[in-house]
């Protein structure tokens, strides 16, 4: 056994043997059950241990790994694996890793043909026509319960639902999270620490804290202002959807016209414009261009220069539209074919989940099994793994894992 030769303040040193050098910890194969943690440094260790997880296979002597098996899904783990031998240790930096979902289709809250604003847990929560949702930098997802006046939030894993904001009485009052009120809320997006609603009843597009839930009047947009997209720099489009405008609101609330004539209303038709999304790497904007009575709808494309295109067509009743957060592509829910489809920009058009024409409430690990009831919008989790959909004729909130 070597012997003790020296003492350096709280670290003893051996005849030839050092502490062990601080681990530099990353993440791999992480599955909906476990991950992989694998690290440098550690020089000198005899042995590990961990904290915020076991390991099912520690090989952390041999080969600096450790497999973490049998977790929650969806669930954050925040490890810290510390390297150690008989003269000291070190501890890495904590590292958190966040188990994935199983793929497959997932109602995370509401009940079949409940409406209301309850909340609770899950299922515990109900919804009054919940026609778009929003999703944070955290993994909070604002649902606008447009029927019950009011936005609902949903605590991400767990979906733990709250009244964030609103007195569920129609109105168009400013003020905190429980004194403002809102008048049929209908679409919504997110910028810089605040959710914008275009509340459809008011006539306003709605400012609302994402810190408290407060309330102000950020424009006056006209009834029937429907869906609200952020171009990323503090200015927002929006949509009307008994026009075929596309308007655009300034950072100080300033309210011009974008684009016009955007689509030609056929004869015995009741045609606008529904969901838009903005593509922060280019500026083109996509739109749902809304034709009932006439069996034909259309996404449709307008760049920077107001040139048109048809991404999609012979659809029915296209609403929300949403980039993946990469912006590689838009999802797009078609609510009377209940189901919702994909377009890969610059490429194919392709179908994401639900049976064509057929609705229900029904769960699958199979996309293409599952089925919906006129779903209305979607928005993607910041990692871009899985969204979440507001299955307004349920109606329930579904999140869909690719």
């Amino acid at each position: 056994m070597a012997s003790i030769v020296a003492t350096a303040g709280t670290k003893q040193v051996l005849s030839g043997v050092t502490a062990p050098t601080q681990p530099i910890v990353s993440s791999s194969s992480i599955t909906n059950s476990g991950f992989t943690l694998t690290w440098t440094g550690g020089n000198s260790a005899t042995s590990y241990t961990y904290s915020g997880a076991t390991p099912t296979t520690d090989n952390g002597v041999a080969s600096k790994t450790a497999l973490f098996t049998g977790l929650s899904s969806g669930t954050t783990y925040t490890v810290t694996v510390t390297a150690v031998n008989a003269v000291g240790s070190a501890a890495s930096s904590p590292i958190s890793v966040t188990t994935t979902f199983p793929t497959g289709v997932t109602t995370i809250a509401g009940q079949v043909g409940v409406s209301g604003s309850a909340v609770g847990t899950g299922t515990q929560n109900t919804f009054s026509a919940p026609l778009e949702c929003s999703v944070d930098s955290s993994g909070n997802i604002y649902i606008c319960n447009t029927y019950a006046h009011c936005i609902t939030k949903l605590t991400p894993t767990t979906y733990v639902g709250s009244i964030f904001s609103g007195t569920k009485v129609a109105g168009n009052a400013p003020g905190t999270s429980t004194t403002a009120t809102f008048n049929f809320p209908t679409g919504s997006c997110i910028y810089s620490g605040f959710l914008y609603v275009c509340d459809r009843g008011s006539g306003y597009i709605r400012k609302v804290s994402l810190a408290d839930g407060s309330v102000t009047n950020f424009s006056t947009a006209g009834t029937a202002n429907a869906w609200i997209t952020s171009d990323g720099t503090g200015n927002f489009y929006y949509t009307n959807e008994t026009s075929s405008i596309i308007y655009k609101i300034t950072s100080s609330g300033t309210v011009t016209t974008y684009a016009t004539a955007l689509q030609t209303k056929p004869s015995g038709a009741q045609a606008g414009i529904s969901g838009i999304a903005y593509n922060t790497a280019n500026g083109d904007i996509y739109y749902s261009d809304i034709r009932s009575g006439t069996g034909t709808s259309f996404i449709r494309k307008i760049t920077t220069g107001l040139v048109m295109s048809i991404v999609d067509s012979a659809i029915t009743i296209p609403i929300g539209i949403k980039f993946t957060p990469d912006n590689t592509a838009i999802y797009y829910a078609i609510s009377n074919q209940h189901i919702i489809k994909k377009f890969i920009i610059g490429g194919a058009v392709s179908l994401v989940t639900g049976i064509n024409n057929t609705f229900g409430s029904t769960n699958s690990t199979t996309l293409t099994s599952a089925t919906f009831k006129n779903p209305y919008s979607l928005a993607f989790d910041p990692s871009g793994l899985f969204f979440y959909v507001t299955d307004q004729g349920n109606p329930l909130i579904r999140r869909v894992v690719l």
